[in-house]
């Protein structure tokens, strides 16, 4: 199975252009501290680009390579899928989980980008049966494990105290005996893992927050996406993913073992805390909000999908019931999968940007978000397109220049960043449409890009 994943997976590397995130992790890995650009500073998420500083100060240009960890990360996240999944519920469910794991479109973009999001799920899985022998056992070195887990994800990015709190609730959430009620953590457990933890975590905070401001710590709340943050669930887990989960949740507490009720809880916990969290504070603008992370806790969800297959009768042809499940998880992701792999889930600028400085290289260009103008053609005089910038702010610049040119990405609803449609009308009824650059995909989704042309004066060697 990791050979099919890294098959999915290695072509990215080469073909996809550059996310906009994807540049302001090479100049935060490059620069650390003193990136000259970027939506925040590092402090609160340093430790993966500490370790892509070597790559990144010595290669800024080398995409594929930058891009190598991640793929790395991804794939060791899926091993460690596996080994949950078998250790938990069986070798079928781990061969359900696994599959699902390499075929998820999630999975294979975070394995695909220069981010931290492949490096998250690796944690998360870890820190699970981590969490679980810690309890099972109480011995220091699993109390010791889980304290270098905690502490390895929190500081890789800030979001991942959020399925992290409900990862450790959920397990802690079913005693001893196997019912139900608060487990409270041992004296061991606090004395070599949660209360270093705390005073390890907040004293690195309360060091930042007294020297950074908090502005450049924070960066810009995205609140605005919590009314989007179920649909996005909805979409990328899918709802046969979803109807699996809660079967092989229902297995897995229902098993008879302390570690499969746990799991479980985990599982439930894991992605309702945050989910929670960030739907209520997202509103409020408090906290950033993204379903990108969950990406811890995804590993107990991908094995309560492999323990669906428990729920069928696998005693006589378990490879078999493995096999359909499977068959059938991967029929639903099919769609999306083969998506992504045609256009890698993103917008293509470098071509469109590249066309503008070849055909016009004097004359301005509209382009949001702004620093892939910067990164891929930085001598051509780009102007920021905030989607604050609506129809007024086209017709100065259009009464100040006799030409100008447009990057446009969309999405299914439209343009993205013109919610209702006016910057898009006014483009299409004084442009011309130069370019279109779009890849056919076969989900819901939609990445494409135009390039429109306005003014009435003619390019050079063009009629």
């Amino acid at each position: 199975m990791l050979g099919v994943a890294l098959l999915l997976r290695l072509p990215g590397l080469f073909s996809f252009d550059l996310w906009q995130d994807e540049i302001y992790s090479i100049y935060e890995a490059k620069y650390l501290y003193h990136s000259p650009i970027g939506p925040g500073g590092m402090e609160l998420r340093p430790l993966y680009f500490l370790l892509m500083h070597p790559l990144a100060d010595a290669w800024p240009k080398a995409d594929a390579l930058l891009r190598l960890p991640a793929l790395l990360f991804g794939l060791a996240g899926i091993a460690a899928t596996w080994f949950l999944a078998r250790r938990y519920a069986g070798r079928p469910a781990a061969f359900v989980a696994t599959a699902t794991v390499a075929l998820l479109p999630l999975h294979i973009g975070a394995s695909q980008m220069i981010r931290w999001i492949s490096l998250v799920y690796l944690i998360g899985a870890m820190l699970i049966h981590s969490v679980l022998r810690a309890m099972e056992t109480d011995e220091r070195r699993h109390h010791l494990a889980t304290l270098g887990l905690v502490l390895a994800g929190s500081l890789t990015h800030i979001t991942f105290l959020l399925p992290q709190t409900g990862l450790v609730l959920g397990a802690h959430l079913i005693r001893d005996d196997g019912r139900f009620g608060f487990r409270r953590p041992t004296v061991r457990a606090l004395l070599w893992c949660w209360l270093p933890y705390l005073a390890l975590l907040g004293g690195y905070y309360a060091v930042l927050f007294a020297l950074v401001p908090t502005e450049r710590l924070l960066g810009d709340a995205t609140g605005g996406a919590a009314g989007r943050l179920l649909p996005a669930v909805f979409y990328h887990l899918t709802p046969a993913l979803m109807a699996a989960a809660a079967v092989g949740t229902w297995w897995l507490a229902t098993a008879g073992t302390n570690a499969g009720r746990r799991m479980a809880a985990m599982a439930v916990l894991g992605l309702g805390v945050p989910l929670l969290i960030m739907q209520l504070a997202g509103m409020r603008d408090l906290v950033p909000v993204s379903v990108l992370y969950l990406s811890a806790a995804l590993p107990a969800f991908f094995v309560a999908c492999g323990a669906a297959v428990n729920a069928l009768d696998v005693a006589r042809h378990p490879a078999r019931s493995a096999g359909v499940l499977a068959l059938i998880l991967a029929a639903a992701l099919m769609p999306g999968t083969v998506s992504h792999l045609l256009d890698g889930s993103r917008f293509e600028f470098r071509q469109p940007l590249q066309a503008v400085e070849r055909q016009d290289p004097g004359a301005t260009v509209l382009v949001y978000p702004i620093i892939h103008a910067r990164w891929e053609t930085p001598d051509l005089d780009a102007v920021e397109f905030k989607p604050s910038r609506g129809a007024p702010f086209l017709d100065s610049l259009r009464a100040a220049h006799d030409r100008f040119w447009v990057v446009v990405p969309l999405r299914r609803m439209g343009m993205a960043g013109d919610g209702s449609g006016a910057k898009l009308r006014w483009i299409q009824r004084h442009c011309e449409l130069d370019g279109a650059y779009r890849h056919p995909r076969f989900d819901f989704e939609r990445y494409d890009t135009e390039l429109y042309r306005c003014g009435d004066t003619p390019v050079a060697g063009r009629p």
